[in-house]
């Protein structure tokens, strides 16, 4: 049994086989319920949705997710319908902190909002350095088979914010997700380096530095500092000779 709630309440509870009906206010692509229900709530006129799910067989709107509103903040019907899950914007549940999304998507690519792009070896390495940056609300990795003209990109990090803009589409060998900072889990530590490999960011210092661990050491101790780079002196490119670059 499916209650009619005004959105002034608080439904936490999904609703399976159902559809909500209403007043469209966007329709994106979405890998499950749950982040349908995040962009509903994170969308300022969404009061309910509709996501259709992997196994919706009437048409071709499988993983769509349809965010609503009516006049009256509830669903003007409730229709039976296999292989759609419904539910209500969590807005009204007030907010007793971060919510936690440890959820990873494959085969999923998260658009847009992105702040910062790094080069990882994994994509639980991208979450890791997501989970340590507060500003990073979400997160998109290209693996090594990720098919795209700019081979640059493959194993990049893309960090993302502005919840309000994180639409998805499908696309094989993306991995996207969400930082695990407020789920109570170890956030990990990234201890490999990675030989003839540049990492791309702001510079915020150049230094002159007698190893590769006294570079990781000043990285460590400096609060502000994510990655580095040190440059051998047998690089040939005349911009990386003797300075590390944090």
């Amino acid at each position: 049994m499916v209650s009619s709630l005004c959105s002034s309440e608080c439904e936490k509870e999904l609703s399976k086989n159902v559809e909500f009906i209403g007043n469209d206010v966007l329709q994106i692509f979405s890998p499950d319920a749950v982040h349908c229900q995040l962009a509903c709530t994170q969308h300022h006129l969404c009061q309910f949705f509709s996501f259709f799910q992997s196994d919706w067989i009437k048409d071709n709107r499988k993983f769509h997710c349809y965010l609503r509103k009516t006049q009256e903040n509830k669903p003007t019907k409730i229709n039976a319908e296999n292989g759609v899950t419904s539910g209500y914007a969590l807005r009204s549940c007030g907010k007793p902190g971060e919510p936690c999304w440890s959820v990873v998507y494959k085969d999923v690519v998260f658009n847009g909002s992105d702040y910062s792009t790094l080069f990882t070896d994994s994509y639980k390495n991208c979450q890791i350095t997501c989970n340590k940056d507060l500003s990073c609300m979400f997160f998109t990795y290209h693996t090594e088979d990720y098919n795209i003209a700019d081979q640059s990109q493959i194993k990049n990090c893309f960090l993302k914010h502005n919840r309000e803009k994180c639409h998805s589409n499908p696309h094989d060998d993306g991995i996207s997700g969400f930082p695990n900072r407020h789920c109570g889990l170890p956030t990990g530590c990234i201890q490999e380096r990675f030989e003839n490999i540049d990492f791309n960011g702001y510079d915020l210092h150049s230094l002159r530095l007698d190893d590769v661990q006294q570079c990781e050491d000043t990285c460590t101790a400096d609060p502000f500092c994510q990655f580095y780079t040190y440059a051998y002196k047998s690089i040939a490119n005349p911009y990386y000779r003797s300075p590390s670059l944090i």
